[in-house]
This record gives C-alpha cells, structure tokens and sequence, in this order.
C-alpha cells in the first residue's frame, strides 16, 4: 500500500506548516518589494530589503529543519510498525506534492525580489544589495553590515 489514509497526519500536517513557512517568507518579500514601489531608493527601502531577507533566511532554515523532522516522523513510523515501509515512501510523496506549488512560487517571487534596480543616487545602495544577494545565495543566515566595504571581513 503506497498510502495509508489512516496516517495521514504524517504528510498532511508537516505539508500545512511547511506551506505557511513558504507562504510568509513569500508574501514578506512581495510585500516589501510592492511597499517600496519595486526599487530600491533609499537607505530606509535598502533596511526594509535586508530585513525581508534576512526573514527569508531564516524561514528557509526552518523549512530545511521541518523536512528533516518529518524524515525523522516517518523513519519512526516505520520503525514503529505505525505504517509499512511503502506507506512512508507515500506520505513523503505527498508531503512533496503539497508543497511543490508554493515552492514554485516563491521560487519566482524570490527571482522578482532579486531582480529589483536600484535608482538611488548613492552608489553604495547598488553595492550593498548587490553584496547581500550574494550572502543570500551563500550564508545559512544573517547579513553583513549595509555600511561594510565588500572584502572586509563581512
């Protein structure tokens, strides 16, 4: 039996939560993207970017920390006897399935945020968000001062 429906909070709760991880850090950024009119123009539009990010970092680790403890429910379910060895391998094929859509989505929400200009006329706007994309793509979390020079020990 690949699914057992008797289970099936072992995929459909942990698919909720991670979908409104999913969803906040989406909607977060989206948010502040709309709020500052699509650019940035400001030292104030470069905070509200840095800490919509900096959300999204976060959310994205505990969304890494809520699929490894859902492996975790389901290897103990197996080992249980709570569910057969299929019936696991079913749940985790629903637990992705359910979140798939949002994941696109904030896969492509993420894109536009990344994508946004900066039509300040302070050259150091333009380096510091380019900096922080960077960080973004490589830093489990936090990002470096918004007044560090690139290559200073950030």
């Amino acid at each position: 039996m690949l699914y057992d429906a008797s289970t099936w909070y072992l995929s459909v709760v942990p698919a909720a939560v991670a979908t409104g991880v999913g969803l906040a850090g989406g909607m977060r950024l989206e948010g502040v993207r709309s709020s500052i009119g699509g650019a940035i123009r400001t030292r104030s539009d470069l905070e509200a970017v840095r800490r919509a990010i900096e959300l999204n970092m976060a959310l994205a680790l505990a969304y890494i920390g809520l699929w490894i403890a859902s492996i975790a429910v389901l290897l103990w379910a197996v080992k249980s006897g709570l569910t057969p060895i299929p019936g696991a391998a079913g749940h985790f094929l629903v637990l992705g399935l359910l979140t798939l859509p949002c994941g696109l989505w904030n896969k492509a929400v993420e894109k536009r945020f990344r994508a946004m200009p900066v039509e300040g006329s302070d050259p150091s706007l333009a380096a510091t968000f380019a900096r922080w994309l960077e960080e973004w793509k490589k830093r489990p979390l936090g990002l470096s001062d918004p007044d560090a020079r690139p290559g200073a020990g950030a």
